[in-house]
């Protein structure tokens, strides 16, 4: 009776131990996320992860470069490492007016190229919707972005 009892208890043990397994957890393709701040390089210069859609990898691309400048100067980065400032670039009401003219400023002749830098992707199919979602790191250079956005000013 008693090997019984320790086969029994043995083999449940067992059963435990590998048959119940932790499910896998996966990001939904649905799932709205923010920017998020990876570190604080130097000279003003941010590191960024921005997530983005597009109907193509160059779509994708371009809106969450779109997305990391927009949230960047307007919004504040205030999720991620503390060591960057959540603070907006633009914090008065006349500057928060004009966003999509500054946006719109940058974007043309591609002013942004110049204090904006890829330094990683990934990139993932969206199988319902036939779109690409994408995972950026990016390097934002403040102050060369304040100097490009002074031009515009005067």
């Amino acid at each position: 009776m008693k090997k019984i009892y320790i086969t029994l208890l043995i083999g449940t043990s067992i059963f435990f131990l590998f048959g119940c397994k932790t499910a896998e957890k996966q990001i939904s393709p649905y799932y709205n996320y923010e920017t998020e701040c990876l570190q604080n390089l130097y000279n003003g210069v941010q590191r960024l992860k921005v997530w983005s859609t597009g109907t193509n990898k160059r779509d994708a691309i371009l809106n969450a470069k779109k997305r990391a400048l927009n949230d960047f100067l307007f919004k504040g980065i205030n999720k991620g490492n503390r060591d960057c400032s959540g603070i907006p670039f633009f914090v008065n009401q006349e500057d928060l007016r004009k966003k999509d003219s500054y946006m719109h400023y940058l974007f043309t002749k591609n002013r942004y190229k110049k204090c904006l830098h890829i330094v990683g992707e990934k990139y993932q199919s969206l199988q319902n919707r036939g779109n690409i979602r994408i995972e950026l790191i990016v390097d934002i250079d403040a102050i060369k972005l304040k100097e490009i956005l002074n031009k515009k000013k005067n």
